[in-house]
């Protein structure tokens, strides 16, 4: 069952957690967007560019906006398809079209 939680470290930083029974581990629902901030070392444009583009999962309640914390957590876990490209440095080769040979 989620319960209300107070951070003791910063004022107004209400989240709704939720116990797992099995692990012991408390993972928020949902965070502010001032939590999110903190949590991902993200910033404020960028978060709302995130919610913008619908990247990232909200809820409004009241005139306040929270983000679920599972979409947090899937945007920015490694995924296997996300391979770093490598890029070539200097000025692109030529590309000579091949002869025929007979």
């Amino acid at each position: 069952m989620p319960e209300r939680a107070k951070d003791m470290s910063s004022t107004k930083t209400d989240t709704i957690i939720a116990h797992d029974s099995a692990s012991g581990f408390v993972r928020p629902i949902t965070v502010t967007i001032a939590h999110a901030r903190e949590i991902t070392g993200l910033g404020n444009t960028t978060l709302w560019k995130l919610i913008g583009e619908k990247k990232l999962q909200t809820v409004r309640v009241g005139r306040r906006r929270l983000v679920l914390y599972d979409s947090l957590r899937a945007l920015l876990a490694p995924s296997s398809d996300s391979r770093p490209q490598s890029r070539r440095r200097g000025r692109p080769r030529k590309v000579l079209p091949r002869e025929a040979s007979l």
